[in-house]
């Protein structure tokens, strides 16, 4: 293995020695389509994936040494050639679209050679247009230029619309046979049946919360910050990036203060919180909802484990005021608390205004919990939770 080469891609051990193994055997495909939620590695994976074809030695990863290495993993090699979704062109615009936005191309390429998963569509971005996918395949019909293969790669495929995909459709049924095609998505059920069923499947399943955290520590961010950010990120180092740049203690303290108001069911109370909670859109909904139930698992495990050894909780630092809430409502149902927050969630998918969603919310939480304990210590503790 050399040692001039770090692979970029977090996880995906087993897609990884897969796409090694038909490297190293000689059964490559001629298409692959990388699929599965955002910020799990799709774009990384496909671009060291690339680096791997146009590799001199075809080892288990780059050599990282060879001429077409360096070139191929700074995405300036002859024979790798990438489209993605480009802004609409301007009225009466004639030139090309590598010429018109040559520079968004620089600078977005630029970005994805150096973090493959800060890859974010430009500006008022909409479609890979046809005319890009048919600069592709001319691409692809010519002879390497340096390397023995040349690479064509289609981020975010599904972007395609049906012409285009038609078009990239007669290329993959008779490749040239020095060419290979890698496709990503994030929703395969938008792109035609056919270019599905002509490309190897390579689907990515979420990253796990460990990976996520180790990753997001190795970048600089602080561990209890990492570990939490994983917890929310549902296996997405994207979205694990984005929540680790919040204030995410002050977001605890949102949630946990939106959890006291639904116990006491007080509208006016929760009209405060849930503005606060959802202040200047800091934090969307659904990662409120998550936050939320994330508590709420904090405070099942709790109960849980009361008479042993305290689980880890997410929530770190508050640990007092889980302990608060378990005094306050010893009856709480907490599986009825996760459904709540789950229905809440699906609410929000189908359109229901946020308010709704999580006024509703709090009236199913304030049901699940149960009536209040009576001591007038375990309300002093609930009062400062």
């Amino acid at each position: 293995m050399s040692t001039s080469f770090h692979s970029r891609v977090v996880g995906q051990r087993e897609a990884r020695a897969r796409l090694s193994d038909a490297v190293r055997s000689g059964r490559v495909a001629h298409a692959y389509l990388f699929s599965g939620p955002r910020g799990v590695g799709k774009t990384a994976l496909a671009l060291e994936f690339a680096a791997l074809l146009l590799c001199e030695r075809e080892g288990a990863e780059p050599c990282g040494e060879c001429v077409n290495c360096p070139a191929s993993l700074a995405l300036r090699h002859p024979d790798l050639h990438l489209i993605y979704p480009l802004p609409s062109k301007k009225a009466g615009s004639t030139e090309d679209d590598e010429r018109e936005f040559a520079a968004v191309i620089a600078t977005q390429n630029a970005a994805l050679a150096k973090d493959p998963y800060t890859f974010l569509r430009p500006a008022k971005a909409k479609d890979v247009r046809i005319s890009l996918v048919r600069g592709l395949i001319h691409h692809a019909s010519m002879k390497p230029y340096q390397a023995r293969r040349k690479v064509l790669i289609v981020l975010q495929a599904d972007a395609m619309n049906t012409q285009a995909q038609n078009a990239l459709l007669k290329a993959l049924e008779e490749p040239p046979s020095n060419a290979y095609f890698l496709l990503t998505t994030e929703n395969e059920g938008g792109l035609l049946q056919t270019i599905r069923s002509r490309c190897q499947r390579v689907r990515l399943a979420p990253l796990s919360s460990e990976e996520v955290a180790d990753a997001l520590v190795k970048s600089g961010v602080a561990g209890p910050q990492a570990e939490l950010a994983a917890a929310m990120s549902g296996g997405s180092l994207s979205h694990a990036r984005e929540l680790s740049r919040d204030n995410l203690e002050d977001l605890q303290r949102r949630v946990i203060a939106f959890l006291r108001a639904a116990a006491v069911c007080d509208p006016v109370e929760l009209r405060k919180v849930t503005a606060t909670l959802l202040d200047s859109d800091q934090m969307p909904e659904q990662t409120a909802l998550e936050f939320i139930g994330l508590l709420l698992r904090d405070v099942a495990l709790s109960r849980i484990a009361r008479n042993a050894a305290r689980h880890p909780v997410t929530f770190r630092g508050f640990e007092d005021r889980i302990d608060a809430i378990l005094l306050a409502y010893p009856e709480a149902d907490f599986d009825a608390a996760a459904r709540a927050v789950d229905v809440s969630a699906d609410y929000l998918a189908r359109g229901y205004t946020r308010d709704f969603v999580m006024f509703a919310l709090a009236i199913r939480l304030h049901e699940a919990l149960g009536p209040r304990t009576k001591s007038s210590t375990k309300q002093t503790r609930l009062d400062h939770a």
